[in-house]
């Protein structure tokens, strides 16, 4: 891949998602996919979620299993009265 440079328009996108960029105790480097859709350009869930899909059946062409590289996560969610629900 070319160097990204500042004047470059990927440079914006570059930044963002290495702002967005999480790292685990052991210094394994992960992204929430959630985050990455806008920094990508997915206005909505549902138009990213397909591309999380095509992925993880490229990963499944190419003999690796999705569930090393993607994995499925839960959020809880505020609901009325304190309530919360994943």
């Amino acid at each position: 891949m070319d160097e990204v440079t500042p004047a470059d328009p990927r440079h914006h996108t570059m930044e963002r998602l290495e702002e967005a960029k999480r790292i685990t105790k052991d210094g394994v480097e992960y992204w929430m996919a959630r985050e990455l859709g806008p920094i990508l350009g997915y206005e909505t869930w549902g138009k990213f979620e397909p591309f999380i899909d095509r992925a993880k059946a490229a990963l499944r062409a190419n003999g690796r299993d999705p569930s090393h590289q993607i994995v499925q996560t839960g959020k809880m969610m505020e609901r009325g009265g304190g309530a919360q629900k994943e």
